[in-house]
């Protein structure tokens, strides 16, 4: 509903009811004269009455004419505010309008005026208050329907913007069936409002059909302005998703960029331009990446605080860009550009990510001198900034300058400073969800050519927390029927495919490749037992040790299994660290899973002290026991290997072993998506990935 239109939604002044003209008097007998005088005056009275009732009336009808027209001055006012972006002003006036109309007998008219003030909260910003006033204006079962799809929208939009993403979406569906839709935005408006509700349930596949649709519907209207806004969503929603291709996804970006320059707003053609450039550098187009950031740049003009930014942030993502393209000398201006207006800026920790691509084009054009000096004001300023990662890339980086500057001695201190920065950085890397990042910038020291994932271009999937993780293995036995068994032998399979990968069994250094595996109570102890048979079947010789046996048919099941293989049962836990070093060249820890809480009780509070004096390897599956699923454990078992199932956990990233492997390749990728799990692709039929 046009929020000027919806005052004109009440009734209108009405025209003061005229009494009734008099009939002709009838010729009659001339009266006496005292009946004549009393005829007379009551005539009088009469008419008298019938003037005062019609000022009255006149009257009447003149004030509520004046409270229409100050009702229609008030909302034609607050639909200006808002189209200046006054927002705040815009509430007031409907704020006004609604106040006058309560004094009215329409409550049609009434009702017009909530609307108009709850859109006016929802596009301000506030939606609770919007939602609050919007439910005020429904239609009377007797009042015209017209207008329904109008209200419809607005209570999905305020809906949406309370984070209530389904509410939302069973409004916008309702939108198409009603009149009064296309003063909501149509169709295409419908249709992006719901691809912002499907990114908010992390479904960034089918909001970017939504878009996608949004985009032709504009397009078909001669709005390129609103088709390539949603082109752009489009863009973002796909490299979200694994579920299109990099051609299809640069075809979007191709249609955006095309119809930029049709664009007469400089403000939205350059964000635009900017965010085609993201796009391209997810893809790994760097060339077409970089044409775009420049055209962006060209676009920086607007509000001078903001606009320097912006400049910044594109400086920043060309010498980035630059970088990848292997184009160094290109890249150190706009580096230095970067650096110094970052600094200019107050942005240290930015400032020294772009002292660090400096650094590491002036290394890869033989200038070590040069790259040593830029290396130590990245450090500098990711001190100053307090990024911990920042500085071990630092660190590394001037290692490698100092190595090839000929002094190795410094080289080796700044190596060992970043191994320790390292160490204590594990709490610091961001848990991301798949947003387009900001910048570009580059990640990695080393000294060898940069490759395109040397960049922040791809934003790491992310690490489940205790109540992700959970909340993904009820869906997959709800929604996708997995059984318990089924996933299980998933599990088993893919641990014992890691674990001969990494300790194959020539790797021994007895004839026999001993395997101890330790099983817990709970599913983590039954993928240790579907892991141990298929060792057996790979050649190891297991040993399990499996104190508390759950008297269900799926463990006894898999215990059975194993006996029948020849797989032994050990009676008790040996005492003694030396005992496992002696007897066994692995052991596997499938004691607690992600699911684990609380204290560790007997005998495994014993066995995991044990476990944590042995030398020889472990590996555990999916956490490490006695860790805590998100902090990890500094002081607890420390495994030389870990195999995350379904997706690595929070804790993984204060894993340090040897050998990190994802196992488990069952994850369906509609459940992947809908978590940002952004899971690393299998090679081949690989059941198993290595990661580090």
């Amino acid at each position: 509903m046009d929020l000027e239109e919806a005052a004109d939604l009440g009734a209108q002044p009405t025209t003061p009811i005229h009494p009734t003209a008099p009939s002709a008097p009838t010729i009659t007998t001339p009266p006496a004269a005292p009946i004549a005088h009393t005829s007379c005056k009551k005539s009088w009275k009469k008419k008298k009455k019938k003037a005062e009732t019609r000022a009255a009336a006149q009257e009447g009808g003149d004030e509520v004419a004046g409270q229409v027209d100050a009702i229609k001055g008030f909302t034609r006012a607050g639909h200006r505010a808002l189209a200046l972006g006054a927002g705040r002003e815009a509430v007031g006036f409907f704020r006004k309008a609604l106040i006058l109309s309560r004094d009215t007998v329409s409550p049609q008219l009434h009702r017009a005026c909530a609307f108009n003030l709850g859109a006016a909260y929802v596009e301000t910003g506030n939606p609770k208050k919007g939602l609050e006033f919007l439910l005020q204006s429904q239609p009377s079962e007797m009042e015209s329907r017209d207008h329904l799809g109008s209200l419809y929208f607005s209570v999905g939009a305020a809906h949406g913007g309370l984070q209530d993403f389904p509410k939302a979406l069973e409004c916008f569906e309702k939108v198409a069936g009603h009149a009064g839709a296309a003063q909501a935005g149509g169709r295409a408006g419908t249709c992006v409002q719901m691809g912002c509700c499907y990114l908010g349930m992390r479904e960034p596949a089918r909001a970017a059909r939504y878009f996608l649709d949004a985009a032709q519907t504009y397009a078909a209207a001669e709005s390129p302005e609103a088709a390539a806004v949603a082109l752009s969503r489009a863009s973002g929603s796909m490299l979200q998703s694994r579920r299109f291709q990099a051609a299809e996804i640069a075809g979007v970006l191709a249609r955006c960029r095309s119809l930029c320059e049709t664009i007469p707003d400089l403000t939205l053609r350059g964000k635009l331009y900017s965010d085609i450039g993201l796009g391209y550098s997810q893809l790994h187009i760097f060339s077409l990446a970089a044409k775009s950031f420049e055209r962006a740049l060209e676009l920086c003009g607007g509000e001078p605080e903001r606009d320097r930014r912006r400049e910044a942030a594109l400086l920043q993502n060309l010498g980035a860009a630059h970088n990848a393209l292997c184009s160094f000398g290109t890249a150190l201006d706009w580096h230095r550009r970067a650096a110094a207006l970052h600094g200019a800026l107050g942005n240290r920790r930015a400032q020294g990510q772009c002292f660090g691509n400096l650094a590491y084009a002036f290394s890869q054009l033989g200038n070590h001198g040069a790259a040593a000096e830029s290396y130590l004001h990245a450090l500098q300023a990711f001190r100053d900034s307090g990024d911990l990662q920042g500085q071990w890339k630092a660190c590394e980086g001037l290692g490698a300058a100092c190595f090839h500057l000929g002094d190795p001695q410094r080289a080796i201190r700044h190596y060992q400073e970043a191994l320790l920065l390292l160490s204590l950085c594990q709490n610091e890397f961001p848990d991301r969800t798949g947003d387009k990042p900001s910048f570009l910038h580059s990640m990695s020291f080393k000294g060898k050519a940069q490759s395109e994932d040397k960049l922040y271009i791809c934003a790491p999937g992310t690490h489940p927390r205790q109540e992700e993780a959970q909340a993904i293995d009820q869906e997959l036995f709800t929604e996708y029927k997995f059984s318990v068994d089924q996933l299980m032998e998933l599990a088993g399979l893919s641990c014992a495919t890691a674990i001969a990968k990494a300790y194959p069994p020539s790797s021994f250094t007895t004839s026999q490749p001993a395997v101890l595996v330790v099983c817990g109570p709970g599913n983590n102890g039954g993928d240790g037992l579907v892991c141990a048979r298929h060792l057996k079947m790979f050649g190891y010789q297991p040993t399990v040790y499996y104190p508390k046996r759950p008297s269900k048919p799926l463990f006894e099941g898999l215990t059975t299994q194993c006996k029948k293989m020849d797989i032994p049962f050990l009676p008790e836990f040996p005492s003694e660290a030396a005992f496992i070093d002696e007897l066994y060249g692995l052991v596997v820890d499938a004691i607690f899973g992600f699911s684990f809480k609380g204290a560790v009780r007997e005998p495994f509070g014993s066995i995991l002290s044990t476990l944590e004096h042995i030398t020889v390897p472990i590996a555990s599956i999916d956490i490490p026991s006695g860790w805590d699923v998100e902090k990890g454990k500094a002081d607890g078992l420390q495994p030389d290997m870990l195999i995350s199932l379904t997706a690595p956990k929070k804790a993984a990233m204060h894993f340090t072993g040897r050998y990190h492997f994802l196992g488990g390749r069952f994850v369906p990728p509609a459940l992947e998506e809908k978590y940002a799990l952004n899971l690393p692709a299998y090679p081949d039929t690989d059941c198993v990935l290595q990661l580090t």
